[in-house]
C-alpha cells in the first residue's frame, strides 16, 4: 500500500492512498496520480499536507485497520532526509518537512502495533536522532548513514523480497525480516542499478540493542560535559 503526493506537479498535490494493483493501473499512461474513476485510488485529497504529522496519521490508521492481519509489516519512508530537521518536503507547503518528533507523535497516535521494520530510502536517516524515536515503533531500521544517490533503493529487488518470502511456515519471522534487510543492503551497495554511482551506505540496526547504547553513550557524554575546559585556545 502507497501514499504518494506533496510535489508541485500534475497528479501528485496532495496525498493518495493506493494498492499495488491500482498502482500499476495508474502506471499505464506513464503518468502517476492522475486516474479519474471512483475506484481508482483508496484514499485522495488534494489539499492533503503530506510535511505535516496529520497526513502520516491518516495513513497509519488506515493501514491499522485495513490490514490488522500480517505478520510482517515493513514501512518505507521515500523522499529527501536530513536526520534531526526533518524528513519529506511538500512542495505545495513552502518545503515543510516532517519532523522526527511528528513522525514520533503519527506513530503514537494513531495506535499503529510494531512494525518488522521501518526504512528510509532518503538520505541520513541512520542516526541516533532517528533510532531514538523509531525503536519504539520498529524491530529493525534500515536506513543511510550518508547521503543516498538520486537512483534510491532498487524497488523491483526491495518488492520481490518480500512478497516471494513465505513468512506463514517461518517460527522467527523477525528474524527473516532482518535477514532479507541484510541483502538488500548488499543489493544497494553492489551498484546494480544500470547507472552506477558512489559513497553509497545502507544500514539495518537491531532497534532493541538502542536503550544500551543510548545508556552508554549518555555516561560518556555526561563524563565529557563535566570535563570540558572553559579555557579559550
Amino acid at each position: 500500500v502507497v501514499a504518494f503526493g506533496g510535489a508541485n506537479k500534475s497528479g501528485w498535490k496532495g496525498m493518495k492512498i493506493a494498492t499495488m494493483s491500482q498502482i500499476v493501473a495508474d502506471s499505464l499512461d506513464g503518468n502517476y496520480g492522475n486516474e479519474t474513476g471512483a475506484n481508482s485510488y483508496q484514499y485522495k485529497a488534494d489539499k492533503a499536507h503530506m510535511g505535516d504529522k496529520s497526513s502520516l496519521k491518516l495513513f497509519l490508521k488506515y493501514l491499522k485497520d485495513g490490514y490488522p492481519d500480517h505478520e510482517v509489516q515493513f514501512f518505507v519512508f521515500w523522499d529527501h532526509g536530513s536526520t534531526y530537521t526533518g524528513f519529506g518536503n511538500d512542495e505545495m507547503y513552502n518545503s515543510d518537512p516532517l519532523y522526527l518528533s511528528e513522525i514520533n507523535t503519527a506513530f503514537a497516535d494513531s495506535g499503529s502495533p510494531k512494525f518488522t521494520m521501518i526504512g528510509f530510502d532518503a538520505c541520513l536517516q541512520a542516526s541516533i536522532e532517528t533510532s531514538r524515536f523509531m525503536k519504539s515503533y520498529s524491530d529493525y531500521l534500515l536506513a543511510s548513514e550518508e547521503l543516498e544517490p538520486g537512483h534510491g533503493w532498487l524497488w523491483s529487488t526491495v518488492l520481490t523480497k518480500f512478497t516471494k518470502t513465505d513468512f506463514g511456515n517461518n517460527t522467527n519471522p523477525a528474524s527473516t525480516v532482518q535477514t532479507i534487510g541484510k541483502a538488500l543492503c548488499d543489493n544497494f551497495i553492489l551498484d546494480v542499478h544500470s547507472y552506477k554511482s558512489s559513497g553509497k551506505t545502507l544500514s539495518i540496526a537491531d532497534m532493541t540493542k538502542f536503550s544500551t547504547l543510548e545508556t552508554k553513550l549518555n555516561a560518556v557524554l555526561t563524563d565529557y560535559t563535566a570535563n570540558m575546559s572553559t579555557s579559550e585556545y
